[in-house]
């Protein structure tokens, strides 16, 4: 009950905190309509067939449109003008040698903790999403329009914690076999070529799947309930019998409940056991941040365990190809279990080690956690838990 009380206390810190800084950002299109003539005229277009003046504008005011419909929800104000003050920038201007590369993002900036990232679009590279022979002038402005607010979304999501293989967050795509992964991974925002997004696809509309939408609602500035993040318990909890209990938010976008650990493995052989309680049919994630993160990065293993202690789901390296994800292709060495879903309601447990001898500080996204009862259902559970805690201590006699 101690340890109950104690998180119940973080909770209400960590609500305590939310963010106060509006998430401005300064859409800066200076240099880009030289970019947007060389990818016009990649599709087929001659010198006389140019974008003008006032189709350029349409297409720019098309591109926030589709931008603000990807946030919505979100504290994102999508501004043309520098807005001074702290802000992010996607530069829609800038140039690169590498003709594939359409943006690129500062860094993966899990819960936005720096509200001054920049991001770089490469228009130039886009006359692969158009084509002049193919689709009529009206269809090629709108597809240059999708593709350009596609991957500005989608670096702007790295700029807030987002990374390629959220994309495979869609709820059909379950823990731990993975199976049935037909595509639909490419409809999110986050989806890119290593996803099997194809040129054809980026013409398209997309949007941010469930886990991209609950994992924005970490971003501070953007989120406008922030989920909260409470901290691992000082004493050991290496085990299910000590396991640290932690309880969910939740997240008013999303609908889902969720909350973020900030923890540390400090010692060879170490590991972290956090419980939770969840219902049936819920979704289960768990997702490790360290190795794009923490200065002090940890190889983590993360394993899923049921009320009786049996390991249900567990990850080394996160590793994705085009329809297959948990395979081969190593992304990180952090770790994920994506969308394991509950067979019923009651106590799951999530383990976190380091591989090896690997050492370091990670944070655990965890998802599917039931948020903080009411007090009565908080006794019954005390009472609930005492009671397996007594059952493990009489079958281990």
């Amino acid at each position: 009950m101690k340890r109950i009380a104690r998180f119940v206390l973080l909770a209400v810190l960590a609500a305590s905190v939310a963010s106060v800084e509006a998430g401005n950002v300064w859409l800066n299109w200076t240099g880009a309509k030289a970019n947007i003539d060389i990818a016009w005229s990649a599709a087929g277009y001659s010198a006389g067939q140019a974008m003008t003046t006032a189709e350029y504008d349409a297409f720019r005011a098309n591109v926030k449109s589709k931008m603000d419909t990807h946030w919505a929800g979100f504290n994102a104000t999508f501004l043309e003008t520098n807005p001074g003050g702290l802000f992010e920038t996607l530069r829609f201007g800038s140039t690169t040698g590498s003709s594939g590369l359409l943006g690129q993002a500062e860094r993966l900036d899990w819960r936005n903790r720096f509200k001054d990232d920049i991001a770089n679009l490469y228009l130039a590279n886009f006359g692969g999403m158009i084509n002049a022979g193919t689709f009529t002038r009206a269809e090629n402005l709108e597809r240059l329009a999708n593709a350009v607010a596609g991957t500005a979304s989608h670096e702007l999501g790295h700029n807030c914690g987002l990374q390629h293989y959220d994309c495979y967050g869609q709820d059909n795509i379950n823990a731990p076999l993975y199976s049935g992964i037909t595509g639909q991974q490419n409809d999110a925002i986050m989806a890119t070529g290593n996803t099997g997004l194809t040129l054809f696809r980026r013409g398209l509309p997309r949007s941010f799947n469930p886990l991209e939408t609950m994992k924005l609602e970490f971003a501070d500035g953007f989120a406008p309930t922030l989920g909260q993040t409470v901290t691992e318990m000082v004493g050991a909890h290496g085990s299910i019998a000590t396991a640290q209990e932690v309880f969910g938010t939740t997240l008013p976008i999303s609908g889902r409940s969720a909350v973020n650990i900030d923890g540390g493995i400090s010692a060879n052989g170490q590991a972290d056991y956090y419980s939770f309680q969840t219902t049936v049919g819920s979704l289960i994630v768990g997702n490790i941040f360290s190795a794009f993160w923490e200065s002090d990065t940890v190889d983590t293993v993360l394993t899923l365990y049921n009320n009786v202690g049996t390991q249900v789901a567990t990850n080394n390296n996160i590793a994705y190809t085009s329809t297959t994800f948990g395979g081969s292709g190593t992304y990180s060495q952090d770790s994920i279990i994506l969308n394991f879903q509950a067979a019923y309601s009651g106590v799951y447990y999530m383990a976190v080690r380091g591989n090896g001898s690997s050492t370091g500080n990670y944070e655990l996204l965890l998802a599917g956690a039931n948020p903080v009862p009411e007090p009565a259902t908080m006794l019954a559970l005390g009472a609930g838990v005492a009671l397996l805690l007594r059952r493990r201590k009489r079958q281990a006699a």
